[in-house]
């Protein structure tokens, strides 16, 4: 059920499920049926999923919809933000503090955007402050064919749009170049996909998902059925638990100089 949907009843029934191995979470909830939050002309309708119509092509890899919310949950148990979960945890947790949260569409930053956005994180960032990235390697290890497949295709359809897969490697780098900057610190953590207990199942889920909001662009790049997508990318999933595959994220911390 998209965000724009039109039901005939008073209200919306949403329902989302997360299951492992070692745990199963349902919620089931009725919401009273909202206007969207946004004018309906600013996203257009492909295969079952909404787009943001814009001219920047990097900008419309992934939906903007109520699956890609679900799967950015999931997301951000592992690593990274979210949907704004982690910030109001935090929140809750520390009510004497103030959280500012600026959301953005995922893969919306070609190289080009990197350039100009850190010099400004480094600008509006309080003396004495902090600076995190944490982002994904952009490849995956010990894959197997089909998911060996679904990787080179993807790089290619995000290159296209001149976006930095390895961009996660290049930031210490990056934040090096600034004199206001110091204790600059750089590492990753390696997340096994589809084993090794619940870590791995969350990831692949992750993947899954990934699968499911990056078909329609995918296959319109490749000239792909939607059928063929879903039979490969089921086997790239079988793939992760046989070849046991990982990632790596990778995160950079730097704080700037107080004046």
């Amino acid at each position: 059920m998209g965000p724009f949907s039109v039901l005939s009843k008073a209200t919306q029934h949403t329902k989302s499920t997360y299951s492992s191995k070692s745990a199963k979470v349902i919620v089931d909830i009725d919401e009273p049926l909202v206007e969207p939050k946004f004018p309906i002309k600013q996203y257009e309708y492909i295969e079952g999923r909404n787009y943001r119509q814009t001219k920047k092509p990097s900008e419309q890899f992934l939906p903007c919809d109520d699956e890609e919310i679900e799967r950015l949950q999931i997301n951000h148990l592992l690593f990274n933000a979210g949907p704004g979960w982690w910030i109001m945890d935090m929140a809750k947790q520390y009510p004497k503090s103030h959280f500012t949260a600026v959301d953005a569409v995922i893969y919306p930053i070609s190289q080009q955007d990197w350039e100009t956005m850190i010099p400004e994180i480094v600008r509006v960032t309080k003396p004495g402050g902090f600076i995190e990235f944490v982002e994904l390697g952009g490849s995956i290890q010990d894959v197997g064919p089909n998911l060996s497949i679904w990787m080179m295709r993807l790089t290619v359809s995000l290159q296209t749009r001149n976006i930095n897969l390895k961009i996660a490697s290049q930031l210490e780098s990056m934040i090096q170049s600034f004199d206001n900057v110091r204790h600059i610190e750089s590492s990753h953590r390696s997340a096994p996909i589809g084993w090794y207990g619940r870590n791995g199942d969350i990831m692949l889920e992750c993947i899954q998902r990934l699968f499911d909001s990056i078909k329609p662009k995918l296959c319109e790049d490749w000239s792909m059925n939607l059928a063929k997508y879903d039979k490969m990318v089921e086997a790239a999933a079988a793939e992760c638990r046989d070849f046991k595959s990982w990632c790596n994220i990778h995160y950079t911390i730097a704080q700037k100089k107080k004046k």
